[in-house]
Order: structure tokens, then sequence, then C-alpha cells
């Protein structure tokens, strides 16, 4: 790992992998690491999905009408 001096408090490092390392805080915050997010932890395409139905906007409430499909 890197040196710090006593004055930085930075919140991420580089590790020796090569991958960031957060750094918590005095209150033990620290950056949230969403490297993983998206479908299937990300890196993957989100499929194709076929078009069923749509919905068009109307006043008022629709929740018996998207129930219905109608």
């Amino acid at each position: 790992m890197p040196r710090i001096s006593a004055r930085q408090h930075p919140l991420y490092i580089l590790g020796t992998d090569g991958k960031l390392v957060y750094i918590a805080d005095s209150l033990g915050n620290k950056i949230p690491d969403f490297s993983n997010a998206g479908y299937k932890g990300g890196g993957v395409s989100i499929p194709y999905v076929a078009i069923k139905e749509t919905v068009w906007p109307r006043s008022g409430r629709q929740f018996g009408n998207i129930q219905a499909g109608n």
C-alpha cells in the first residue's frame, strides 16, 4: 500500500492489485463501491424483451385499467 502522511485523509487509494481501496473517515463513512451494480452485477447486456402491451396515459387513477390490461 502507498504511504499516507498524517495530514492526508484520502477517500480511496490504489491497492497493490490495481483496484481501488475505499478508506473510511473518522465516523466510519466511506464511498460506496458501485462497480458491481447493474444487471447481473454489471458487464452483461440487458436482454431484449418483446413488447407485450402499451399503456397510454389517461387522466385519473388507472389501477383498474392497468390490472385489466386496458
